[in-house]
């Protein structure tokens, strides 16, 4: 808390001294829960770190939170007796609190409770988030925990730890935003342009995820995931002439083709299978964590980095299979816009491998009036058209368009060179084209070569994708926009 701030870089002095005097010593666990807290009722805008040494908390205005606000601990919380461990809960706003990656509590302005196994003596890994919303500054939590035998019972003391890697970690994170804060405040609202120039790249936090305009005008939405859709996604994508790209989200009947309205919302980047759980198909949760510091703005360019988990369910309660740490830029041409997809992929509890199937990859849908069917086009970097033509070939990039609104619109994904292989192409009549390295067997028609990730190995995934627009009747330099592609994640 921010009394305790002070506190906190002490720590952070005597595990320097630690490691730079004893380098072949392990540092010990500390005590209490390490994290952030964020100047959003939503996880984003981190403020600085935050410790916690115990589960039953109250905040008032001293602590300089605000009126809303969120938070988020972790570490690892050491059982003191084994069975069926019951947490009761009770707060004043809201409260969820997960033990090795499966939700145990969720309270919201009330009380719950809920149980786990654990063995007495044993570390468990905990995630404790509170968000704090409305008007006024008090606000407090109360968890406690009880066992055969063992009646209800505060939690602190020896039983909650973290590590120093966490505490770095969110060092690192605080610091981070930190700059990036100071750098908005450097670039403020004012009209200074920056090397790229161009209209401002700007977002604005929604409920469900990110408003973005270029140059005060609509760009995209960006969706943190739903109950309805459980992954992230762009929606709502726009052409710099103004014309919408994607199909309408959600679909209009009588209007548009109303198949895939979940699977294919309009810009998307997920897998049929990482050891064996189903995203594409919405069968398992890709669940948003947190933004990673502010969206960055600026003229001609904006970025946001995000990080997720991959879950072995539907909701929140299940295991985190994989993590995601993925960066998102925008930036803006004279004729097109270019949104690059940076993520990272990687798991420090097991080996991941990801399937075989024509579901995998970034994906885009296109608006209805220009599928191939009502006379759009796809079109790849050899030359060749047609969704049948087009299927399951290789190629530096492939394209969907067409024209509406007497504008002639489209998408060309541009999958990453560096990428551990090329990429097939998933391409449907139907207003659907997939980059994907993944389907050796199922799309290309070659033997079956599942990806494999070692545990602790970090897998890289990258790709463009150009929403340009023009004159009904022009020519688009495609060629020269993967020029450009490569130039920029080669900076």
């Amino acid at each position: 808390m921010n009394r305790r701030i002070s506190q906190i870089f002490l720590m952070l002095a005597v595990v320097g001294v630690l490691i730079v005097f004893s380098p072949d010593a392990q540092a010990a666990d500390m005590p209490g829960l390490i994290g952030g807290q964020f100047g959003s009722d939503d996880f984003t805008d981190l403020e600085h770190m935050a410790d916690l040494d115990s589960l039953e908390y109250s905040w008032a205005q001293d602590d300089g939170f605000g009126t809303g606000w969120s938070a988020l601990w972790e570490g690892s919380i050491v059982a003191a007796g084994s069975g069926e461990i019951t947490f009761t809960a009770e707060a004043d706003q809201s409260l969820e609190i997960l033990i090795s990656g499966k939700q145990v509590v969720s309270a919201n302005q009330g009380s719950a409770s809920g149980s786990v196994s654990m063995t007495k003596g044993k570390a468990y890994p905990i995630e404790v988030r509170y968000v704090k919303e409305g008007s006024g500054y008090d606000c407090s939590m109360k968890v406690q925990w009880s066992w055969s035998g063992q009646s209800a019972a505060s939690i602190g003391g020896a039983s909650l730890t973290h590590t120093a890697e966490q505490m770095q970690k969110w060092d690192e994170k605080a610091q981070t935003a930190e700059a990036e804060n100071e750098e908005d405040d450097d670039d403020g609202d004012d009209d200074d342009e920056d090397d790229d120039g161009g209209p401002v790249v700007a977002f604005k936090y929604q409920p469900t995820g990110l408003q973005i305009t270029i140059g005060g005008k609509p760009f995209a939405s960006y969706f943190t995931g739903s109950k309805k859709i459980p992954r992230p996604y762009f929606a709502h994508v726009m052409t710099p002439s103004g014309v919408q790209v994607t199909r309408n989200h959600w679909p209009v009947e009588g209007k548009d083709s109303m198949d895939h309205d979940t699977f294919h919302p309009g810009i998307w980047l997920t897998f049929a299978g990482i050891n064996g759980n189903d995203y594409w198909r919405l069968k398992r949760k890709t669940e948003h964590e947190m933004y990673i510091g502010k969206p960055v703005s600026g003229e001609g360019k904006g970025s946001f980095t995000v990080s997720n988990f991959y879950l072995d369910s539907k909701d929140s309660t299940g295991n985190r299979i994989a993590h995601e740490i993925c960066k998102y830029t925008i930036l803006v041409r004279e004729n097109y816009y270019l949104l690059i997809y940076d993520s990272t992929i990687s798991s420090d509890e097991h080996d991941l491998k990801f399937g075989d199937d024509q579901e995998y990859g970034l994906g885009i849908r296109v608006q209805t009036q220009i599928e191939e069917k009502y006379d759009g086009q796809i079109l790849n970097a050899e030359g060749i058209k047609g969704a049948e033509k087009c299927y399951g070939k290789a190629s530096n990039w492939a394209d969907y368009s067409g024209v509406m609104d007497d504008t002639l619109i489209g998408m060309t994904i541009m999958p990453d060179p560096k990428n551990i292989r090329k990429s097939w192409y998933h391409t449907r009549n139907y207003g659907l084209i997939a980059a994907n390295l993944f389907g050796s067997e199922k799309v290309a028609g070659l033997g079956r070569n599942d990806i494999k990730v070692k545990k602790g190995e970090k897998f890289h995934l990258g790709f463009g994708i150009a929403i340009y627009s023009g004159p009904k009747g022009s020519t688009i330099d495609r060629d020269a926009m993967y020029k450009d592609y490569l130039k920029v994640i080669s900076e």
